[in-house]
């Protein structure tokens, strides 16, 4: 089964002023290879799927990626969960790595992994299920989908108009 989700939906747009190190801005979501990390629940435990592509909207900055999860058991629990909303946000976990040379805004980041969560770290990171068929691009622009305002799991992602005007569905 395979969804796709919000990491980062307003990143500040430059590190000057940004008081919190662990902040990623929109620059910095630009340049991060997320393609192949693994997704966990909760930041723990084993595997249980992997980011299949990403897309950062230029102006905005709002991150999404496309993720599949592992047809098994886990996977198919997992589904199950995020479909009743149990599971509805992603959390991207990135280790920041000081360097003595460098100020703290220009620290390395890299990412670790993509959590599915039942409540984000950030605000507006939700997950919203996609029927996907086909090969796509790291920017979405190849095979087929289409998202179902149904199968949203928050309402309030509808109302507000979030994902169907800020990411790219094709």
């Amino acid at each position: 089964m395979r969804f796709r989700g919000c990491i980062y939906a307003d990143p500040p747009r430059k590190r000057q002023g940004v008081s919190d190190i662990t902040e990623i801005t929109m620059e910095e979501l630009q340049e991060l290879d997320l393609v192949g990390l693994p997704v966990c629940v909760e930041h723990g435990g084993p595997q249980r799927g992997v980011v299949e592509s990403q897309n950062t909207d230029p102006v905005s900055g709002y991150t999404t990626v496309d993720y599949r999860l592992f047809d098994d058991v886990a996977g198919e629990t997992l589904a199950a969960l995020t479909r009743t909303g149990r599971l509805r946000d992603l959390s991207l976990c990135h280790n920041i790595y000081p360097d003595d040379i460098k100020p703290m805004i220009e620290w390395e980041k890299e990412p670790v992994e993509v959590s599915l969560c039942m409540r984000g770290g950030r605000p507006g990171t939700h997950i919203f299920r996609v029927e996907m068929s086909g090969a796509y691009d790291a920017n979405g622009a190849t095979g087929t989908g289409r998202v179902y305002a149904t199968d949203f799991v928050n309402s309030d992602v509808i109302a507000g108009g979030g994902p169907t005007k800020r990411s790219r569905v094709v």
